[in-house]
């Protein structure tokens, strides 16, 4: 197999823990693509060395979701680790992703300070420019490399789970590889299914699913047992906390619970929280992705103001407001970080890890059992504790600072006197060109003449002769303007030594556009003048105190001083993680401290609610890969994923890879054999029938094609096909020879699927109605679909296993043989 044929497949990180990232690299062609760029909440340094060693011989890095087991290593790949490779995603992967990595870079730095959250996840500016090198991609766009990966289109596709969420197709010459992994089958309220890409030659997937033993629940009665858990503990006066994650699982819980407070109407007996460093760009940002959400979410509803909009819920960024305002309200309360790590959800359970009372209620698959949960539940929390600068410290601080201000003035300042000395000495360069163009070209008899003195010079100048503008005349006008003082002197100089020279530029700036709503259209001056009024009264409508104060003091009393100092004393020593600190720390002179916090035993009650963490769960993951029905299947690294591949070996296809970590997969057998020829029968049959209202079956009896390889024989270019239920199995077709058209099976009378499940249910074999599809033995599928001329075919689908041949032959005795 030459190098521009060959195909690979390598898994870079394992199931080391609970969440563990990933991160894959294909090699098509001599082309090595990148499959996501993830990392665990703790940023192992173990993962960032895999990358590094990749990252130079990486030529495309494709992103698929949007929290940070898919993009938390782009931001240090980019800036530390060498990866330079073009990064594509779709749109609400780029905007959300950025959400996410903020987010976690905030409640690094309020848990371990500034410099621990720039080691392990980068600084703001490295993360602003990672994201904006991403070039988006729209849903079942192809994208065609050139140069070194001509022929290589990528398209993405819908995978679920969360918005903009992609499985990828990477297709070479006809050989295709789909990378699927977090996949949702179902649609959700605000996140679309999967797309069915149908007979990938290679599928790549994830065995999470089956890691855990989460049992298949319906959705909607997992909405309403988490609602019912949080609201039993919220009317015996309890706090309930539901750490999620930073944008996928946050907007869909969201909209559970802000439906759950409308219609059971909640609202002034409970206070619904969600506390996210990002919350509002959150929220926002979904607002602008409409054309990338469910349906339901893209019909606007009439009780509604805008999109997704949360009527019920209190959208905050600090714990701190979260907890004290409404204190006497029971909380349910919606916190970043899924894994209670650090952030909000870990500032949080630092309050309610000795409340009895308490419940942190879980949606997240990682917690295998409530028992795992208490297990999981930190015992030690680092703890930032900022403390204001004094005394000598203080000094030091403002020198260094003042002196750092001065070094950076000077630099400016040298900037700017070598630009404008730059703009000046081309400004006198050019006006020299043109001076020396006007200089009349030397005629023949004046070569042999010798140039005037500077003295004769002199005199025809002041004689206004026609040797004005000789050569030496230009010299001296040069050497004049070269040591003139004026171009030596800065603007703000040369406005000191001419005053009544008015200095004006020549493009000057725009004036301000007027301010405007989220809707474009300008806010009149009136509305504009009565908010600047309202925000200088002391009812503070812009402000939470302002409204705390009116309630508690009554309506026109400003806040007592006593409360002023109170907030002044409990400002001087804080907590880094009580609240997201989002200001700049050369305003705030403080020192940070880090610390532990440890706790004996939480007494806080924990659960989990199954069915909500936006995943396949087992049996949906392997009726998604019987839909599918790839020619092979790749499991990532997880402790489930030799069972998954042992499945997929059983019930859906031979070829089936379980490697480990760092262990490449050659998929050139695979992806080298010519698609000419598919595995499933056509379902096409017959053409045209006239007058008759046939119900048309499947031809059972034709050859299922296992595997098709093109060879050459004799300068002949032909098929070798692989076949069941023939005698000859080596059969050789081409132009001459072609296969003979499959037998018909038809029925006078229509096929009542009802029945059929019975004579099923008769001879052993489960059946059950989804979606007006019979379901036998949980992959087999027999559908009717309409062939236009009231006519309707009978479709059987799934894999080559007993189970698809015992409901062939239930189905035959209802058919005729024509």
């Amino acid at each position: 197999m030459s190098s521009s044929s060959f195909f690979s497949w390598v898994s870079l990180h394992g199931a080391e823990s609970d969440d563990a990232p990933y991160g894959s690299v294909l090699e098509v062609g001599g082309v090595r693509i990148l499959l996501d760029c993830g990392s665990d909440g703790a940023f192992s340094p173990e993962i960032a060395a895999r990358i590094a060693e990749v990252s130079a011989s990486i030529d495309v890095v494709l992103i698929s979701h949007h929290d940070l087991r898919h993009i938390g290593n782009l931001a240090l790949s980019h800036a530390r680790l060498g990866l330079r490779a073009p990064v594509f995603a779709t749109l609400p992967c780029v905007k959300l992703g950025t959400m996410t990595l903020y987010e976690t870079w905030l409640g690094l730095r309020c848990a371990k300070g500034r410099e621990e959250a720039a080691a392990r996840i980068g600084t703001l500016d490295e993360i602003d420019e990672a994201v904006q090198r991403i070039r988006t991609l729209r849903f079942e766009q192809p994208l065609e490399l050139r140069g070194k990966g001509a022929g290589i289109v990528i398209t993405a596709h819908r995978a679920g789970y969360s918005i903009g969420g992609s499985a990828w197709r990477v297709a070479r010459a006809g050989a295709d590889v789909v990378y699927l992994v977090d996949a949702r089958h179902a649609t959700e309220r605000h996140a679309p299914a999967a797309a069915i890409v149908e007979r990938p030659a290679v599928l790549v997937v994830d065995a999470r699913a089956l890691d855990r033993g989460v049992s298949s629940v319906p959705k909607r009665e997992a909405e309403e047992k988490l609602v019912s858990k949080a609201l039993e503990r919220l009317r015996a006066g309890g706090t309930v906390l539901l750490p999620v994650d930073a944008t996928t699982r946050l907007v869909e819980l969201a909209l559970v619970f802000d439906e759950a407070w409308r219609d059971k109407k909640l609202g002034g007996a409970y206070d619904l929280v969600i506390v996210h460093a990002m919350a509002r760009t959150v929220l926002e940002l979904a607002r602008t992705q409409l054309e990338w959400m469910a349906p339901s979410v893209q019909k606007l509803d009439v009780t509604k103001t805008r999109p997704l909009g949360l009527l019920e819920a209190r959208v905050v960024t600090s714990v701190e407001e979260a907890l004290q305002v409404n204190a006497a309200f029971p909380k349910c309360i919606l916190a970043a970080r899924a894994e209670l790590d650090y952030g909000a959800s870990a500032a949080i359970l630092r309050f309610l890890a000795a409340d009895k009372n308490a419940l942190v209620l879980s949606t997240s698959r990682r917690f295998a059992s409530p028992t795992d949960i208490s297990w999981r539940l930190p015992r030690r929390w680092d703890r930032g504790i900022s403390t204001p600068l004094s005394g000598p410290e203080l000094e030091a601080y403002v020198a260094s600072r003042e002196a750092a201000r001065e070094q950076q003035e000077r630099e400016d300042d040298l900037r700017r006197r070598a630009a404008e000395l730059a703009d000046d000495l081309d400004v006198l360069r050019r006006k020299t060109e043109e001076e020396s163009e006007e200089v009349p070209p030397p005629s023949s008899s004046s070569k042999q003449q010798p140039l005037p003195s500077v003295v004769e010079q002199q005199d025809n100048d002041d004689d206004g002769g026609e040797d004005r503008d000789s050569i030496a005349k230009k010299k001296r006008r040069v050497e004049s303007l070269m040591h003139n003082p004026w171009f030596e002197m800065s603007r703000e100089e040369r406005a000191k030594a001419h005053p009544a020279i008015v200095w004006m530029d020549l493009f000057p700036p725009r004036p301000p556009e007027p301010p405007s709503d989220e809707y474009g259209q300008p806010i009149p001056t009136v509305v504009l003048e009565a908010i600047e009024a309202a925000k200088s009264t002391h009812l503070g409508l812009e402000t939470r105190e302002g409204f705390d104060y009116l309630l508690e003091e009554g309506e026109g009393r400003p806040p007592p001083p006593q409360k002023k100092e109170e907030e002044e004393e409990r400002m001087v020593s804080r907590e880094g993680d009580c609240a997201y600190d989002e200001g700049d720390d050369n305003y705030d002179p403080s020192r940070w401290e880090r610390g532990l916090v440890e706790i004996p035993e939480p007494a806080c009650a924990v659960a989990r609610v199954d069915g909500l963490d936006g995943l396949c769960d087992a049996r949906s993951l392997k009726n998604l890969l019987a839909r599918i029905r790839p020619r092979a299947v790749v499991v990532a690294p997880s402790p489930s994923s030799r069972a998954l591949a042992a499945f997929v070996a059983d019930k859906i296809t031979p070829v089936s890879h379980a490697p480990d970590p760092l262990v490449p997969v050659d998929l050139s057998d695979v992806l080298g054999r010519a698609p000419l020829v598919d595995a499933h029968l056509s379902w096409a049959l017959v053409d045209k029938v006239n007058k008759h209202q046939l119900h048309l079956g499947d031809g059972f009896t034709v050859a299922r094609i296992n595997d098709a390889v093109l060879i050459d024989e004799d300068d002949n270019k032909k098929v070798l096909v692989s076949v069941d239920e023939i005698d000859d199995a080596d059969l050789f077709f081409g132009d001459d020879n072609e296969l003979p058209p499959p037998p018909l099976w038809v029925s006078s009378k229509d096929l009542v699927l009802p029945a059929l499940k019975e004579k099923l249910e008769a001879v052993g074999v489960r059946a059950e109605f989804r979606a007006g599809t019979l379901v036998c033995a949980g992959s087999v599928l027999v559908r009717k679909v309409d062939a236009g001329n009231k006519r309707q075919h009978v479709r059987i689908d799934g894999p080559l296993c007993p189970e698809y041949f015992q409901v062939a032959a239930v189905l035959k005795t209802a058919l005729t043989l024509v």
